[in-house]
Order: structure tokens, then sequence, then C-alpha cells
């Protein structure tokens, strides 16, 4: 009985000694609170300055113009921590006056929009800022100065081209990454296009009665920088220009934060380029053709043909056929992975024509010195289908004589 008592008693001492505390008038233990900071967002001033390009503290994109009319309410606000995942959004008009945060590192970001699609007057402005939350205290994220993130593009035509081409029927089809932007002749606004690292200016027309296509392709753009190509009539030596046969020739010209660069002389011609480049100012050779029956060398083709085969014609015989491989993701580093390179010569494939073979394209003794060479690239489409966007071949023929022509096919991936 006695034992009994004594265990009733232990097993009533913790309500016992929590009434006695209720008693006494103290409180429980408190979990002592999260480490948190406050992020003060109320003094945070945003504005578009190109002149802002070298600051410690704020990282920008560099070669914006200076645009006072921009208005930035709109722009959006993403708010990252250390691992780069998304905390928090707003617009700036709508952003918070304090934010609290657990302690760590953050980034802010703020763009003028999240689209990725290229438009015609419509740039992208970015700018950013690292920042500290420490535990207790405030940060101000103060001034951040957006700049330009985008290609802007402007296409022109010199009075003596305009004056002999059909403007109806037209166009530059302009193509950076996976995104393209058609341009009549009547359009003289700006392009913006927020992502890709080449360019390609495709010109479709019609001039003096003949249907003519000429492509540029710049294959190192820079966001923050204008490019204004320019479309002309091109003279032969002393300034003649055929009025049976007329070539079109192009003209760079790149502008960032107040000065220019002629870029001339640093595309090259389609027979000099190590990778990319002009892709279609040869000189049209009566003496070269290429026919297909199931690809345009004016549209994009898709990808889901049965047969994609181009059938290359030359009097004399080919010496040369280069293929130069225009695209964001078919890089040099994914082609090596399957034995070739941005640039090959069917006609000399060296240490490629395995691979080139394998991939159903004619090499080596099947191209030189023939008349009638099939160039078969249904194979390789497959390897298309790995990356949405446009992808070009630009083929490149001479023949014995030295004569050249070229054409180029793309392939769109949706």
């Amino acid at each position: 009985m006695r034992k009994s008592l004594i265990g009733a008693v232990i097993a009533a001492l913790p309500a016992m000694l929590s009434i006695t505390s209720c008693n006494d008038g103290k409180s429980e233990p408190t979990v002592s609170a999260a480490k948190t900071g406050t992020l003060e967002l109320s003094g945070m001033d945003v504005s578009v300055n190109p002149d802002q390009t070298d600051q410690s503290d704020v990282t920008v994109t560099s070669g914006s113009r200076n645009d006072s009319n921009v208005d930035v309410g709109a722009f959006v606000i993403d708010l990252l921590d250390g691992k780069g995942q998304p905390t928090a959004s707003w617009t700036y008009a709508d952003k918070p006056s304090m934010h609290v945060l657990p302690v760590g590192s953050y980034t802010l970001e703020i763009r003028s929009h999240k689209e990725t699609a290229a438009a015609f007057e419509r740039p992208l402005y970015m700018g950013s800022r690292e920042f500290e939350i420490k535990q207790g205290t405030i940060y101000n994220i103060g001034a951040v100065t957006c700049s330009l993130a985008s290609v802007k593009v402007t296409i022109r035509y010199s009075d003596e081209l305009a004056a002999l081409m059909d403007a109806e029927v037209s166009s530059v089809k302009v193509t950076v990454g996976s995104s393209q932007l058609t341009y009549p002749v009547s359009e003289t606004r700006p392009g913006y296009f927020h992502e890709g690292k080449s360019l390609v200016a495709e010109f479709s027309g019609v001039i003096k009665g003949n249907k003519e296509q000429m492509i540029k392709a710049i294959p190192d753009v820079k966001p923050g920088h204008h490019y204004i190509i320019t479309f002309a009539v091109k003279s032969a030596t002393g300034g003649y220009v055929d009025p049976k046969h007329i070539s079109i020739d192009t003209s760079v010209t790149v502008e960032r934060l107040g000065y220019t660069v002629d870029m001339d002389e640093t595309i090259l011609d389609s027979s000099d380029r190590p990778n990319g480049g002009n892709g279609g100012g040869e000189e049209p050779s009566e003496q070269i053709s290429f026919t297909s029956s199931t690809l345009s060398f004016t549209d994009n083709n898709p990808t889901d043909l049965a047969e994609a085969k181009v059938l290359i014609h030359a009097d004399k015989g080919i010496s040369s056929l280069v293929v130069d491989i225009i695209s964001d993701d078919l890089t040099d580093d994914f082609l090596r992975e399957v034995g070739l390179a941005s640039t090959f010569d069917l006609a000399a494939p060296g240490e490629m024509q395995g691979a080139l073979a394998g991939l159903g394209f004619p090499t080596g003794a099947e191209v030189t010195g023939k008349t009638d060479v099939t160039f078969d690239i249904t194979q390789f489409l497959p390897l298309l289908d790995i990356y949405q966007g446009v992808h070009k071949f630009h083929i490149t023929v001479t023949d014995a004589d030295g004569n050249k022509a070229d054409r180029t096919l793309s392939f769109i991936v949706e």
C-alpha cells in the first residue's frame, strides 16, 4: 500500500510542477526566433542609363541607349537566393516597402519584361544587384541601373537597290537563336532579339523580274549592340552593274555606346570563313545549279521529311563542296561528339570521312571531278530534332574553273 502511494505521487509530480509554474506566473521558455534580416525596397530607384556600365555594386549588361521615356513601373523584380532559386517576385510599381528574409546571400534581378520572343520596338532592359542579409539588420537596395540586354537589328537598303526591287514581294528574314522577325521593305523599325548568339539575315525578293536570295551571317552577336545591315547592289570592277544580272552585297555596322565598328572586314565570305559567314554572296553561275523536289532554298524546311536531297550539277566538275552549319546549338563541341565539325568539305573530308559517309553524305572521290552529286541530308535530320530553333546548312560549290555558287537550307525545329 505504501509503495502504491509513493508511485502515485511520483507519477503526479509533472502535473504538480506544471501547476506550480503557472501559479508562479512564469511562462514556458520560448524557442529562439529564426535568424532573419530585412530588405528595404521603399528607397529603390530604377533607371535606364547607358553610361552605367562599370559599377562594382551594380551588374548591368553594357551597351544600352539612354531612353528617358522608359516606364519602369511595369519592370519585373525577381529575388533569388544563394542557390539561384526564386523566393519572391513583384513589379516595380507593386513592390513592398520592406521584405523579411532569412540570413544569407541574394540576388535581385530586374527586367523590363519576361517575354523571350523577338519583337519590333520592344527592347529588353536588365539590371541586377547581389547583396547579403544579416541578422537583425536592414539592407537598403538603393539604385539599380538597367541597360539594354537585347540584340538590336535594323535592316536598310541602298537607294539603288530600292529602286530596282519589287517591294511588295521582297523582304529580309532575321534569325537570332530560335527567334525570327520578317522585315518588309517598308519596315524601318529596329527589331529586338533577347536570346541567341548567331545572327542570320536572309534577303529574298524580286529584282528586275528575277528572284534573288542573299544571306548574311554573323556568328557572334552581343546584347547591347545595334547591328545595322544594309543590302545594296554589288558592282563589278569599275562600278559597272550588269542590268541583266544584278547581285546583292551587304555591309554591317555595329553601334555600341557612341562608337561604331564597320564589320565588313570582320565577317568573311563563305569561301573563307571557318565557321559561319555571309552564306549567299557568291555570283550565281549558270554552270553550277542546285535542284530539289523536297527542299526549299527560301523557306524553313521541316525535319520530318522522308527524303531531303539536293541535286548539285557542275558542268566543269566539282573541285570542292563546302558545308557550313550555322546554329546556336549545333556547336563544334556537339558536332565533335559525332565526328564532325561546323565546317567541312565533302570533296576533301579528311578525318571526318567516316562520320560523313555514315550519315549518307558523298565524300572524296564521290564528289571530286563529278558533274552531278546528290547532297543527301536525310540521315542528318534526326540530330536537328535535339534542339529547338533554326538550323542552317550553307553549301558552297566550286568547280574546276574556279566558278562558285551557293545555296542555304534552313530547318526549323518547334
